[in-house]
């Protein structure tokens, strides 16, 4: 009868492959997480009725953006601030005059209004500022501008003067988006 043979591996045993190959899908995942987060808001009201964390959602045109990540009191006690987590493509609808609401239903003189967050409850309605589009009439481009501040560039190599035809962001009764 033949004697075994016995020979020691060199190096690391496979199943070390397991924790690592778990580490580095741990990693990916956070940054995935990190990276996919949209942006975090701080909206004042005067009072947080009808808001529940992480029930109240933001939403644009019934469309939800985002949901409410906190709530507390402003430094004074006198306000309520609502920190909300936004999708990552809303960003685009942040901006200096952009207007948020509590929308929760209402019985008044005018009528009743808000009659679908009975169901659903109070939502966080957004109205993104002004809007405008600049034409510049030499060269025919055309930019979006948002807010009191926007960029020229004036270089005398490249495009030493810009004639621009500012329209207004317009919207109609039935939400068409067009430029007038």
């Amino acid at each position: 009868m033949k004697e075994p043979v016995v020979t020691e591996r060199s190096g690391p045993s496979l199943i070390w492959l397991i924790p690592l190959l778990t580490a580095l899908i741990g990693a990916w995942l956070i940054v995935r997480t990190l990276t996919d987060q949209g942006p975090l808001v701080t909206i004042t009201f005067r009072t947080a009725e009808g808001i529940e964390i992480d029930k109240t959602r933001v939403k644009y045109k019934n469309l939800s953006i985002g949901v409410v990540e906190s709530v507390s009191f402003s430094h004074d006690f006198s306000r309520v601030e609502v920190r909300a987590r936004l999708n990552k493509d809303a960003a685009q609808f942040l901006r200096r005059d952009t207007r948020f609401w509590v929308v929760r239903p209402t019985l008044s003189a005018r009528g009743i209004s808000g009659l679908g967050t009975l169901l659903s409850g109070s939502y966080i309605e957004i109205e993104p500022g002004h809007m405008f589009q600049a034409h510049d009439l030499l060269s025919d481009a055309r930019y979006l501008w948002h807010g009191a501040h926007n960029f020229i560039l004036l270089d005398p190599n490249i495009c030493p003067v810009h004639v621009f035809r500012l329209r207004r962001h317009l919207r109609t009764e039935n939400d068409f988006d067009y430029f007038m």
